[in-house]
């Protein structure tokens, strides 16, 4: 058993949550404690976390682009590679082609 230093209620220790940093490797306010505190602590922050939010899903989706541009360069540069070998491999064959004597004019 251990005391909830904010409700000060006896509870099993599995009713805390692991906090490495504490002595005995619990938090020291149990899992309905932080559950209300976070859910006030919202409540009352709603906008900062909404203006929070909307940040960070604009930067996500600049990186997401920047992402996308590099992987459509990427991805261009190897077509125009795969083009141009297969131009090369083409003008090879017309060469051999040209120089292979043909049967009509034997």
């Amino acid at each position: 058993m251990k005391v909830c230093y904010h409700c000060g209620e006896r509870r099993k220790r599995s009713e805390f949550p692991p906090n490495p940093r504490c002595r005995d490797g619990l938090g020291s306010w149990c899992r309905l404690c932080h559950k209300e505190a976070a859910v006030k602590w919202r409540g009352e922050h709603q906008t900062e976390i909404d203006d929070y939010n909307e940040r960070r899903r604009a930067e996500y989706a600049a990186m997401r682009e920047a992402e996308h541009e590099a992987a459509r360069i990427a991805l261009n540069k190897r077509l125009r590679e795969q083009v141009r070998r297969n131009r090369e491999r083409d003008m090879q064959r017309r060469e051999r082609h040209r120089r292979t004597p043909t049967s009509a004019a034997t």
